[in-house]
């Protein structure tokens, strides 16, 4: 799993712990497209409200998902946000 992981430019996930957890540690771009009720809605909404994660929101009804997924792949913006992100993220979490 680590090699996937050093090779993956993104991740395509619904908003489970392990699969999160190993993607942040990595700075991975992470995509939300399905939240299951309980846990995984709290995720997201965490997630989202740290900017650590773009949510797929209305995933089965639009047939450009890979155009958007590369678009924000490609942004210089977004990637820059996302890294200023994962690392604040990273900072609050060496003070624990």
């Amino acid at each position: 799993m680590k090699q996937l992981y050093n090779e993956a430019d993104a991740i395509i996930t619904k908003p489970s712990e392990v699969t999160i957890s190993e993607s942040l540690y990595k700075k991975i771009p992470i995509f939300v497209y399905h939240a299951l009720p309980g846990q995984q809605e709290i995720n997201l909404r965490y997630l989202k409200n740290l900017g650590l994660v773009f949510h797929l929101e209305n995933w089965r009804t639009k047939s450009n998902l890979e155009e958007q997924i590369l678009f924000i792949l490609d942004c210089e913006q977004h990637r820059s946000v996302l890294e200023k992100q994962f690392n604040t993220y990273h900072q609050q979490l060496s003070k624990l």
